[in-house]
């Protein structure tokens, strides 16, 4: 009973790995997103909402510059 080793299947494909494969996938991801962006924003029309210079100034840094703490972001609306 105790003298039974349990042993696990090796790990052959991982979330992280490299080679040329990955690398061609993440940039066509990248390109796809690019275009995704672009498309919206050419096709559509903004406006800020409830959003002013507060909301994006630094007013904290600890290692990185933060908004203030009760800021909802930077929040638009679709107008057309």
């Amino acid at each position: 009973m105790f003298g039974h080793q349990v042993s696990f299947p090796p790990l052959f494909f991982s979330i992280a790995e490299s080679g040329i494969e990955t690398n061609s996938f993440f940039s066509l991801a990248h390109a796809e997103l690019y275009m995704v962006i672009a498309t919206i924003f050419t096709q559509f029309d903004f406006e800020l909402y409830e959003t002013d210079i507060t909301d994006v100034e630094m007013r904290h840094a600890y290692l990185v510059p933060y908004p203030k703490w009760e800021t909802k972001g930077v929040r638009v609306k679709v107008t057309e």
